[in-house]
C-alpha cells in the first residue's frame, strides 16, 4: 500500500536542519525553513547565489564539500535534494538508522515528510497535499485557492485570536456559551470588511459584536 501521510504542524524553530545539495530545489526548501527560523546547514561542493547571498548574511552554515555518511544522523530534519541516487539514497539510510525525518526530494518513498502546497497568511497556513504522488495538482489547487484567501485574510486570523482570547477571558469554564460567541464573530464578512472597508468601519463591527454579547448577559 502507498504511503500515506498525517498532516500535521512542525516547529523548527532552533532545530538543527541539514539540506544535503546546493541547487535550484534545495535553495526552495532552504527559503521554507529559514522562513520558520530553523538553523539550517547547507552541505554541498558547489551552490547557487542565492545560497551564497544567505551564507554571507549569517542566515545559514555552509559546507563546500560532498556529503560524508553518516553525518545526517547528527541533525533534527534532514532533506536531500543532490539529484545524485547514490547520494540521497546514503542520507536517507542514515537518517533511517538515526531515527532522523528525511526527505529525498521527488521521491515520495524515500521521504518520512512532504511539503504541501501552501498559502501563508500570516498565522493562517493553507496547505493542499497529494501525498507526494501528483505535486503539480496540488500547486494547480493552491492557485485556484491563492485569490479566495486574499492578504486581508492575515488580518482577519489576528482579529479572531483577539476575539478568541477575549472569549475565554469571559468564559473560561462555559464551552458551550464560547461556542455561541464564536458563531456570532463569524457571522460577520470580515474578509470583506477588511478588502474594502476603512479600519474605522471594521473597529465599528468588531466592537457590535462584543457588545451584543454584552447585551446578551443582560437579558
Amino acid at each position: 500500500m502507498p504511503k500515506s501521510y498525517l498532516p500535521v504542524g512542525l516547529r523548527v524553530d532552533g532545530r538543527r536542519c541539514l539540506i544535503v545539495g546546493g541547487g535550484t530545489v534545495a535553495f526552495r526548501k532552504l527559503k521554507t525553513l529559514i522562513d520558520k527560523a530553523a538553523d539550517v546547514t547547507v552541505i554541498a561542493p558547489e551552490h547557487n547565489a542565492g545560497i551564497e547571498e544567505l551564507r554571507e548574511a549569517g542566515r545559514i552554515h555552509v559546507i563546500s564539500r560532498a556529503y560524508r555518511s553518516p553525518e545526517a544522523g547528527n541533525y533534527d530534519l534532514v532533506i536531500s535534494a543532490t539529484g545524485v541516487q547514490a547520494v540521497d539514497r546514503a542520507v536517507y539510510d542514515d537518517c533511517r538508522r538515526a531515527k532522523v525525518p528525511v526527505n529525498v526530494v521527488d521521491d515520495p518513498a524515500h521521504c518520512d515528510f512532504i511539503f504541501p502546497a501552501v498559502i501563508d497568511r500570516g498565522s493562517l497556513t493553507l496547505a493542499v497535499s497529494t501525498d507526494g504522488r501528483a505535486p503539480y495538482l496540488a500547486s494547480f489547487i493552491r492557485r485556484m485557492l491563492a485569490p479566495i484567501f486574499g492578504p486581508q485574510w492575515q488580518a482577519v486570523t489576528d482579529l479572531a485570536e483577539a476575539y478568541r482570547a477575549e472569549i475565554r477571558r469571559r468564559y473560561p469554564d462555559d464551552r458551550k456559551k464560547r461556542q455561541e460567541c464564536y458563531q456570532r464573530f463569524l457571522a460577520v464578512d470580515w474578509p470583506s470588511l477588511f478588502a474594502s472597508a476603512a479600519p474605522e468601519e471594521v473597529e465599528r463591527q468588531y466592537t457590535a459584536v462584543l457588545d451584543s454579547l454584552d447585551a446578551g448577559e443582560r437579558k
